[in-house]
């Protein structure tokens, strides 16, 4: 369940999501694109505070949504080979 705080933060970035149907494990994949592409500051410390090195790199190595750009600053940034 998301806090009232959160859902908040992230209605600016999942503008076109039902948050209140939203699971930050289930939907993990398209919350951290969504992230990684349209997120201010705000919204990455929220996702590097919410999911795991592993899951960040496990949705950059799998995204199709991931423009080359941001996919290449995230790989860098968690030190892995796309």
């Amino acid at each position: 369940m998301i806090d009232e705080k959160d859902l908040k933060l992230l209605k600016d970035v999942l503008w076109d999501t039902d948050l209140a149907c939203l699971d930050l494990i289930k939907n993990r994949r398209p919350i951290i694109e969504r992230l990684m592409v349209y997120g201010r500051p705000e919204h990455i410390q929220w996702m590097l505070e919410h999911y795991s090195d592993k899951d960040l790199a496990e949705t950059v190595r799998k995204s199709k949504n991931l423009d080359k750009k941001t996919a290449n600053y995230w790989a860098i940034r968690l030190k892995i080979h796309l």
